[in-house]
């Protein structure tokens, strides 16, 4: 009898778009000319055009393509114990707080409404987690591969959701993130694989999406546990993580090195395929805040590029990539970036460390430059119909 699927978090690593996938380990996201999607405003070239923004902030619009999850029972809603969880339609339903370690190395961020289950070990096994919901299934944090017990988490569709419904119940510190099972079946291109399976290493493997753990910073975890912002992690840990914050120069480690830990809070992305010179990034729910900063008591960053794995209608809470706010091109700590305003709009300077946001110049980008003026000010903003940007800066 065939083994079943072994669904896997996975680490991406951006080289023109997805190139790379392993599952198990954290890996450094190795490019920065990855195909995304902004937030209207402009970006990298070869991206999708940049025309979801305006959706994707309100989060109700539906621009096609999928229908959403419709949640159905209390599995993956925030709590602080099991009473929050409690559901006459999910009776098994538990609290899992930030606290908890079983998410892998660490807990949920403002904990979660999921039970344990028992990893399929072969087709015919029946996932107890399907009944919670559309898409809902039983996915294994523990990288040992003997493990065979997993937790409960809610199912999610990449873009935007119908009206009147919402993704992993809009949680800011949850995203709707890429998981990925090996076919086991040979292949050289994604020509080669079926429809919603991609060509990873020398197999084809399927696609599918989960509302996972995505915390911004430490405001997401309880007192004596800290975000751990590296790859695809997104979980609450006991031990505080260090490196250098958002847009901050890196290197990243020598071949044959581990790409985790690195310098970063998150992890090192290339500014080009042929260097080892990049820039910290992290990864997050879109449209939604970022690179939370205790210093500044405001968060760094807007999560404004999508990845080649969401759709052109991406909506709030897919998986996607923080881009750094700036008040002056300066902030931006990267030659090839300028600031600009976000569809001619300031970010509010109450929740975002700078008004505009760090973003590859076009050919009709006006400049916001107001370090040193207080802040806010008539800035410039980007041109109309600007493209999709290449990956976290």
């Amino acid at each position: 009898m065939k083994a079943a699927k072994t669904w896997c978090l996975a680490g991406l690593m951006f080289v023109a778009g997805l190139s790379s996938v392993s599952c198990g380990k954290d890996e450094g996201a190795d490019g920065a000319g990855g195909k995304g999607t902004i937030i209207g405003g402009s970006g990298g070239s070869g991206g999708k055009a940049g025309t979801s923004g305006s959706r994707a902030l309100g989060g109700t619009d539906n621009a096609g393509g999928e229908p959403a999850v419709v949640q159905t029972t209390r599995l993956g809603r925030a709590c602080v114990s099991d009473a929050e969880c409690k559901d006459p339609n999910a009776p098994d339903l538990k609290c899992v707080t930030a606290k908890d370690a079983v998410l892998g190395v660490g807990g949920p961020p403002k904990g979660l409404c999921t039970m344990p289950c028992a990893v399929r070990q072969q087709e015919s096994d029946v996932d107890a987690c399907a009944e919670l919901g559309p898409g809902a299934l039983c996915l294994q944090f523990d990288t040992d591969p003997k493990a065979t017990q997993g937790y409960c988490v809610e199912g999610c569709t990449f873009g935007m959701p119908d009206i009147g419904t919402t993704k992993c119940h809009s949680r800011p510190e949850f995203a709707c993130n890429p998981l990925f099972a090996d076919t086991g079946a040979p292949c050289t291109t994604d020509s080669e694989c079926q429809t919603g399976e991609l060509c990873l290493g020398t197999t084809c493997n399927a696609v599918a999406s989960a509302c996972l753990p995505a915390c911004r910073g430490d405001i997401d975890c309880e007192a004596g546990t800290y975000c751990d912002q590296s790859l695809l992690s997104g979980v609450c840990v006991t031990k505080k993580p260090t490196g250098k914050a958002l847009g901050e120069p890196c290197t990243i480690p020598a071949n044959g090195q581990p790409r985790e830990p690195d310098e970063c809070l998150g992890f090192c992305q290339t500014d080009s395929a042929d260097s080892n010179q990049g820039h910290c990034a992290s990864n997050c729910a879109f449209a939604q805040e970022c690179g939370w900063n205790p210093a500044t008591d405001t968060f760094d960053g807007l999560c404004a590029f999508g990845s080649i794995l969401t759709p052109d209608d991406i909506g709030q809470g897919d998986f996607g990539f923080c881009a750094l706010t700036c008040n002056c091109t300066t902030d931006c700590q990267d030659a090839s970036l300028g600031c600009e305003l976000l569809q001619d709009t300031a970010l509010p300077t109450d929740t975002f460390t700078g008004a505009g946001l760090c973003l590859t110049p076009q050919a009709t980008t006006v400049e916001y430059s107001q370090c040193g003026m207080g802040g806010d000010g008539a800035g410039g903003a980007s041109g109309v119909g600007g493209v999709g940007a290449g990956g976290a800066p």
